[in-house]
This record gives structure tokens, sequence and C-alpha cells, in this order.
């Protein structure tokens, strides 16, 4: 995952594992970030800088690579996609959750329309459109009072990382197997879409409950002694 490959375009994409690298590095380095940018103007001080240095990170490593290897697609698909290059995604999240906890998120939100416009909307356009949209509905949350409804977001919340982990699988085996089912027509392309979505989560919902959510609370009673696992995260921010 951190060294090109002449196959990295092929697998990397086949079982969507490309993000796997750039949260193991993002973990191991969680905890110097915890220390380095504990607050919204320290974490948004080191996303401008990221954001400057990235093009130049990678017309660098690019050009010691390109003296080593044949230069390919694959190539540079790794250069852009290394863990190295995608840290400042997490930055993005980082400055929002902090924005958020010390109520500045209009500030962040300011930062991110500048960067838009100067950017001509072709500059990290994915992820600031995607801040955005995390910083509207921060802003102007939606009240759902059916209990129904309730129950079913925190269960897909709960369920959120357990989607991420194995909807690759799901979907690709599924599909295969539909595929030889349903024929190809508009019709079936939809009903094959509802059913590989709703397969997905449904996996997911009980990888959750079955496995990812016993393990979590074995590995708090396990090594987690004193104090709230929920607090955790408060306490390594201060």
């Amino acid at each position: 995952m951190f060294i090109p490959s002449e196959n990295y375009g092929y697998w990397n994409n086949a079982y969507a594992v490309w993000t796997m690298s750039s949260f193991a590095f993002f973990y191991l380095v969680a905890p110097f970030l915890y220390k380095l940018i504990n607050r919204f103007s320290k974490a948004l001080f080191l996303l401008c800088i990221l954001m400057v240095l990235r093009p130049f990170v990678q017309k660098l490593m690019l050009s010691y690579l390109f003296t080593v290897m044949e230069k390919s697609e694959q190539l540079i698909w790794f250069v852009n996609n290394t863990p190295v290059n995608t840290i400042y995604c997490v930055i993005f999240g980082c400055t929002a959750y902090l924005a958020l906890k010390e109520k500045r998120l209009s500030l962040y939100g300011i930062y991110l329309t500048f960067i838009a416009i100067m950017g001509k909307m072709q500059w990290y356009t994915y992820e600031i459109v995607v801040c955005m949209l995390f910083i509207i509905i921060l802003c102007c949350p939606l009240e759902v009072k059916n209990i129904f409804i309730q129950k079913c977001i925190r269960l897909l919340s709960n369920a959120s990382f357990s989607l991420y982990l194995i909807h690759p699988v799901t979907l690709q085996y599924m599909n295969f197997f539909m595929l030889k089912v349903l024929k190809d027509s508009r019709l079936c392309n939809i009903l094959r879409l509802i059913v590989l979505l709703s397969s997905a989560i449904i996996i997911s919902i009980n990888f959750w409950k079955f496995i990812e959510y016993p393990l979590e609370n074995w590995l708090f009673s396990r090594f987690i002694k004193q104090g709230d696992k929920n607090d955790i995260g408060n306490k390594l921010c201060k």
C-alpha cells in the first residue's frame, strides 16, 4: 500500500482499498496531530500549508520515481494517492471538528468559500464541497421527531464504518450474482442497484451488530480501565 507496483492501479481499484494506506498512515500520526493541532487556528494553518505544498511534493516524488521506474498512469495514481499526499483530507475533517468545537464554523466556511472562488472551483473542489455541506448541516440541523426514523439514522450511523469496510466485497460479489440472474435492461439495472445498495446496508448492519460492536466493547473493557470511552477524544485533544 505504501510502495508503487506494476499492478497498483488494478488491485487498488478492483478491491477498493486505496484508502486503507491513508487511514493506516493517519492512525500512525494521529497521536502527534492531537498535540500539534489541538486548536482551530493551528489546524487551519496546517491545512493551508498542506494545500499549498501538495502539488510540489507530488512533482518531487514523480521526478524521483520517473528516474528509477518507467513512466505510467499507475505511477502517477500512486503518487497522487499515497498517504503523504492524502493526509490533507484528514486535516480538512480535523479542522471542521475544531471549528465546531470552538464555534468558528462561520470562519471556516468563509475560508473555504474564498479558496473556492480564488481557485475557480478547480482546486480541491471535492473536499471543499464536502466540508461546506458538512458546515451547512451543522449550522442548520434538521429536527427529527419520529422515533422510528431516529433509530434508523442512529443504526446507519453506527454501521457506517462497517459499510465502508465491507461494501467493496459485497457489491462486487452481489453484482456478479445479479448479472447472471437479471437481464441487461434499464429496469433490471435499477432493480440491481436497489438490491446491491440494500444488501450492502443490511450486511453492514449485521457486521456491526455481531462483530464490530462486540469487538469494540471487548477492546475497551480489556484495555481501557478508567474513564468513559465516549470521552476519550476530548481527553486526547486537551
